[in-house]
């Protein structure tokens, strides 16, 4: 009897249970439409706040999440559903409008029901934690006008090879200013980020008066890290977190001058994470190997003589080809001294020009007018001569300058100095010769001197000469007489009232103090 009873219950609650439902379509379509109604209204309001955000975060530079716009998506054809339903059809009567149409009241009021139930939960999947994010950092990028000089590619290709070496984490580069270097590592992360050797590669400036926070910033801006932190110390932790959980990291800190403390900035380095390698830059080979701590540093040359002519002719186009102007515009390439920085700079301004101006732009670049002729190259020049530590190089590098033969043997420089007194406390021949190698070797290392042909001899190249000779004048009120201004076959000399010191062009250095 128990058996028949439940089973009674079970059918009756089978067949009660839809029935019911079905009615309630018919009695309850005022009041499910009246809250489809409301749900909407809802749904749309949350549709626009949703916008709101939305661009606010495209203004801020953040994607959309997917979900998110899938959700918008959505939105707009629920509220597209729900609102046909809404309407006055459930007021419509039939009999001449006595009774109420029961079949129209029945399919409003089960399609109320059902948009109702979409519209609710689509309210509670658009609770979102968060509705954009910041996009993967571009990274430095592909080098922009890249010029693939042949001299430069097996110093490319050896730099790639030491940060590929596991028992190298720094690694360097030095030249003279202008002569490539930032263009060089660029390369060298564009190159490594294609061959998949680093899963982060970033890179930031650290200039001659190194701002640790911009500094910070730009490699968190690399890596797409927000640095909330208030004090230096808190955003080098920070930085440094991030760094540690990349397992290989390659970071490049371009234009050095002085020593850089990595943990102040947030950099790990050595055994504190052996897949994190930094890449510098630097016109001062000490700065790298002696307070950066260098492994493996690689110079960075002036362009070679056809090498120069290549890239300049190209840069200038068919101007050259003017058999009147071919010899001049050879005379301005070497001019520029292999420095790409100023031969694409002096091909730019000379495209296209007649003859009269290639010959006015070789008289300035013999004369280095720094007022017309490149200021980027001649401010590279100066920062790197201010930063000369001493009160005994910046006259040593001067003198180098004045000098008028294309080497000058260190025998010379010696005389010269111990006459001018430039080794401060140097009172034999041997402690004078000591420091005039030091001081030597610190001008080779900042570029602005070079090893000579012949043994026992420097050089500098045209521009640096020509930079020196322009400080002398300015600061020091050194007169230098050229060939040119040669008479009867001997050199002109020239006096006023401020000259300190007077360089005659020949054999010999003759200075005239007052």
């Amino acid at each position: 009897m128990e058996i028949l009873i439940s089973i009674v219950a079970k059918v009756a609650e089978l067949l009660v249970v839809p029935i019911k439902r079905q009615i309630g379509y018919v009695l309850d379509c005022n009041t499910n439409i009246q809250n489809l109604k409301n749900e909407v209204e809802k749904l749309t309001d949350a549709k626009t706040r949703m916008i709101h955000s939305i661009e606010e975060a495209r203004r801020n530079g953040e994607e959309i999440e997917a979900e998110v716009l899938n959700w918008l998506g959505s939105v707009d054809g629920v509220i597209e559903g729900g609102g046909g339903v809404v309407g006055d059809e459930s007021s419509k009567k039939c009999f001449m409008g006595l009774c109420p149409d029961l079949k129209i009241r029945y399919r409003l009021g089960k399609a109320a029901k059902k948009e109702l139930t979409v519209i609710v939960d689509l309210q509670e999947k658009g609770k979102f934690d968060g509705v954009s994010y910041r996009p993967a950092p571009s990274g430095i990028g592909p080098v922009k006008d890249y010029e693939a000089f042949e001299s430069r590619n097996s110093v490319l290709n050896d730099i790639v090879d030491a940060l590929k070496d596991g028992d190298v984490n720094m690694v360097g580069v030095y030249g003279m200013g202008g002569v490539g270097k930032t263009t060089l590592v660029k390369k060298v992360a564009e190159q490594v980020k294609e061959g998949r050797l680093f899963d982060e590669v970033v890179l930031a400036g650290v200039s001659q008066t190194p701002d640790i926070r911009r500094v910070q910033g730009e490699i968190a801006d690399g890596l797409g890290l927000r640095l909330d932190a208030e004090t230096d110390r808190g955003r080098a932790s920070q930085l440094y977190e991030r760094l540690k959980k990349v397992t290989r990291v390659l970071v490049i800190l371009d234009d050095i001058w002085k020593e850089l403390k990595l943990e102040d900035v947030g950099i790990p380095s050595g055994s504190d994470h052996e897949g994190c390698k930094i890449l510098m830059s630097s016109r001062n080979e000490y700065v790298l190997c002696r307070e950066m701590g260098a492994n493996r540093n690689f110079p960075i040359q002036v362009l070679p003589e056809r090498e120069a002519w290549n890239f300049f002719e190209k840069m200038v186009g068919v101007t050259v080809k003017n058999p009147s102007v071919q010899p001049v515009a050879a005379q301005v390439a070497k001019g520029c001294a292999g420095l790409p920085i100023l031969l694409a700079t002096v091909a730019r301004a000379l495209k296209n020009k007649d003859l009269y101006a290639w010959k006015d732009a070789l008289k300035q670049l013999t004369r280095f007018d720094k007022d017309e002729i490149d200021k980027r190259v001649y401010s590279c020049l100066e920062l790197s001569y201010n930063a000369l530590r001493g009160d005994e190089i910046k006259p040593l590098f001067l003198l180098c300058g004045l000098f008028p033969t294309h080497d000058t043997s260190i025998s010379d420089l010696l005389r010269c100095g111990i006459g001018l007194d430039l080794f401060k406390g140097r009172s034999t021949l041997e402690e004078a010769r000591n420091r005039l190698h030091t001081l030597v070797d610190e001008l080779k290392a900042s570029c602005l001197l070079l090893e000579g042909d012949n043994d026992g001899s420097v050089k500098m190249h045209d521009v640096v000469q020509s930079f020196a000779i322009s400080v002398a004048s300015r600061d020091h009120h050194v007169l230098t007489v050229a060939d040119e201004f040669k008479r009867n076959g001997q050199p002109m000399m020239c006096f006023n009232s401020t000259l300190q010191s007077l360089c005659l062009s020949g054999k010999f250095l003759i200075f005239l103090q007052y």
